[in-house]
């Protein structure tokens, strides 16, 4: 193999490799916005049942108020499991359009996305280097 083959191996092996985090990143990215829907929910079920366990003491007091409370309430709790799956879909096609644009770029400008891949290389490990405790 001659140097040339090398370094675009290297190169390569380089998008691969960013490639992977980012998709590593767009999974953790929808695993917390799974994590953050589902707790979304169990806290709209829980309010809920709370207000349906209060609806049940106080309706024989006032059952015109309570039954727009509990409209009003449920209304109020889809709007919120809508807002968090909006909110989640947002950000799957966002991470899903990076990761096109990203391959995109690699294949229109190779050359580029080598010589930037090396220099993001050179700058972490540069950091490291200055972040590193010295003896």
């Amino acid at each position: 193999m001659n140097a040339s083959t090398t370094l675009g191996q290297q190169a390569a092996d380089k998008l691969d490799h960013g490639l992977s985090m980012a998709s590593r990143t767009a999974d953790r990215l929808t695993d917390g916005l799974d994590g953050a829907l589902d707790s979304t929910q169990r806290r709209a079920s829980q309010a809920l049942d709370a207000l349906s366990d209060g609806v049940d003491e106080l309706r024989s007091a006032v059952p015109l108020a309570l039954h727009r409370a509990e409209g009003q309430a449920t209304a109020m709790s889809e709007r919120a499991l809508r807002s968090a799956r909006h909110a989640r879909e947002a950000a799957l096609q966002g991470a899903d359009r990076l990761g096109r644009q990203t391959r995109g770029y690699i294949r229109e400008e190779p050359l580029k996305s080598v010589l930037l891949a090396a220099a993001a290389g050179a700058l972490v490990a540069g950091l490291a280097a200055l972040l590193r405790p010295r003896r």
